[in-house]
């Protein structure tokens, strides 16, 4: 499985998981021709869009996508807030815990702690590659047993919001909604010491704020931290996302 990061951050996310056989899409926070660019404008490979949750970064080019005819799964507040239903009936309900299938990915949906509903999605290949997917969130209300890759959102260091905002250059408001709609260095820190990391082999940065982070520290720390692999999901990185160490 390999992953292909087409952007990552307040400006526009979207991702693709890769196998030699499908593609699944998370995210619709770029063009769809960028989507096509990445697969060699063979669509029929697409299994289907995973939508997060229903702000603009994640969503603003669903339209494109709909009338691509890419199936879009969704929880149903996500649906709603994004008038997919006015748009087409190529929509599927998703919730919380419930499983089900795309191509021959298993995908469970979990819960995350925004500020408006957003879901997180664990993924099992065939081969038992197992991996979460968490976007923004102000913490992780989970634990995943048998982990072989994560990518998690680690958007800002509180350190630095708080210099940032006694500067002025945060508003108040700003960081207020920081502070509680997205996930810290220190946060997803104590997210990879609460679980069983033995098998881990990536560990993915996503979503990190273009003011409030610091990308070769976040990196430099987590892998401190774990003796991990770690990747900052830069625009344009393919990533291997192998069940085994090489």
């Amino acid at each position: 499985m390999k992953l292909i990061c087409l952007g990552s951050s307040s400006k526009g996310n979207c991702y693709i998981l890769k196998d030699d056989y499908s593609a699944i899409i998370i995210e619709a926070g770029v063009p769809f021709y960028e989507v096509s660019k990445a697969l060699d404008f063979n669509l029929t490979r697409i299994k289907g869009l995973l939508l997060s949750h229903s702000h603009g970064d994640h969503n603003k080019y669903l339209k494109d996508y709909l009338k691509a005819g890419i199936h879009v799964y969704a929880h149903a507040d996500t649906i709603k807030e994004s008038n997919i239903g006015m748009l087409t009936n190529w929509h599927h309900e998703i919730k919380d815990q419930i499983m089900f299938t795309l191509g021959e990915t298993k995908v469970m949906p979990f819960a995350l702690k925004h500020d408006v509903t957003c879901m997180g999605f664990l993924f099992q290949t065939m081969d038992g590659n197992t991996f979460p997917f968490i976007t923004d969130t102000h913490y992780v209300p989970h634990r995943f047993p048998g982990m072989t890759n994560i990518i998690i959102e680690c958007n800002y260091d509180l350190e630095i919001l708080q210099q940032r905002s006694s500067s002025g250059k945060v508003p108040k408001n700003v960081y207020d909604r920081v502070l509680r709609s997205h996930i810290s260095l220190s946060t997803v820190k104590g997210f990879l010491i609460a679980n069983d990391l033995r098998n881990v082999n990536n560990i993915v940065l996503i979503h990190l704020s273009d003011g409030n982070s610091h990308a070769e520290s976040f990196k430099k720390e987590i892998e401190q931290l774990t003796g991990k692999t770690v990747h900052i999901a830069d625009k344009g990185i393919k990533i291997n996302l192998s069940k085994y160490q090489f």
